[in-house]
């Protein structure tokens, strides 16, 4: 998935708290960290060990991050149109992204009738089962029974005791940790820079008809169906959720590690106090990318010289506008685009950087 709007980080630790469940009757919430239109997301383990759950805004760094013992849960709140959203957990807090199953959504896209979007993405790899999806009474259906409508997202098959030799991350003690895909395989094994390309879908391949889904990520989806499984994988892996109520009040979630989960997780939580800014930045290479209120973007490729490219792409790859300069910083205004979700990207030689961003209506 990827339809994300993201603004500058303002990093945040914080330490969550366990939570009981309550009646859907106190949703939407008024006494929230963000008044009526917080959010709360449940974080819930499922598994056998304590986890180190983390949240971020896009590729920036951690927001909140707290550990939640086997068989318990936690909760956080976010405002109502808080987006860029990213949620993973590992055993070892030594091992981060790219190598984790990993949760994302964008709340309340203005865009798009301030439907949320929310998937479950192996595109980097599969570390831990997860299950996501939206809190049983704080949302209603569409008419139809499409799947992808308010649904439960399945990544519950556990890939990492089968996973070829090829594709494993290990830890310090040679333990497998995660299953590595396509794209991260090939950086881990020096592959010549055109087979990492086909895997990333960067470069040349960076459109949906130029890179469609490989073995490896076949191999994820036979296994993971709902999951995304590579890059392009949006009409089979976004979920989507219409707000019920006319002042666009979003459902609650709820992210589950593990391969079930109790009823109770899928219930409404009390007030938490771990809460994440409005906030996001996104640097890949010696690039970063600021996306701001009012439809900016910021990039700055440092000191550098050189031609830097900057592109824009619709959520589903089209390229919609593309420019050189050989300023290694600026500002490119989004004014002249319909409000939507839109992939930014910033390229000087093999470093890239790409940042996801929702243009708001004027």
């Amino acid at each position: 998935m990827k339809h994300i709007y993201t603004v500058l980080v303002l990093v945040l630790a914080m330490t969550a708290i366990e939570s009981d469940a309550q009646t859907a009757a106190t949703w939407p919430h008024n006494n929230g960290q963000f008044g009526k239109g917080t959010r709360f997301i449940n974080v819930f383990n499922g598994m056998t060990k304590t986890i180190y759950v983390t949240f971020e805004a896009g590729t920036a760094p951690k927001l909140i991050s707290f550990t939640v013992n086997a068989g318990k849960d936690t909760i956080i709140q976010l405002p109502n149109s808080w987006a860029s959203g990213q949620c993973y957990a590992t055993y070892d807090k030594a091992y981060t992204k790219p190598f984790v199953t990993l949760a994302e959504w964008t709340l309340g896209a203005a865009g798009a009738g301030y439907a949320d979007f929310y998937d479950v993405s192996l595109v980097d790899a599969f570390s831990l089962p997860m299950l996501l999806g939206p809190v049983v009474g704080t949302y209603t259906k569409r008419p139809g029974n499409d799947p992808y409508d308010c649904g439960a997202v399945h990544c519950t098959t556990d890939v990492v005791p089968i996973c070829p030799a090829i594709q494993q991350k290990k830890n310090a003690s040679g333990v497998c940790i995660a299953c590595m895909s396509g794209c991260q395989t090939a950086h881990a094994n020096n592959w010549p820079q055109s087979r990492i390309d086909s895997f990333c879908c960067s470069g040349p391949n960076g459109v949906p008809a130029a890179c469609p889904a490989y073995p490896i990520a076949n191999w994820f989806k036979q296994l993971n169906y709902d999951a995304y499984s590579y890059a392009y994988d949006d009409n089979k892996s976004t979920w989507v959720c219409v707000p019920p109520t006319a002042d666009h009040y979003g459902p609650d979630y709820y992210v589950v590690f593990g391969t079930s989960y109790p009823a109770t997780v899928q219930d409404p939580r009390k007030i938490g106090t771990a809460s994440l800014p409005r906030a996001a930045k996104s640097s890949t290479g010696g690039i970063s990318i600021v996306t701001e209120g009012n439809n900016i973007v910021r990039y700055d490729a440092g000191p550098r010289g050189g031609k830097l490219t900057l592109a824009i792409y619709s959520c589903d790859g089209i390229l919609v506008s593309r420019k050189s300069t050989m300023l290694s910083s600026g500002v490119w205004p989004l004014v002249s685009l319909r409000p939507g979700a839109y992939m930014f990207t910033a390229s000087f030689g093999r470093a890239t950087a790409s940042s996801r961003v929702l243009v708001e209506s004027k």
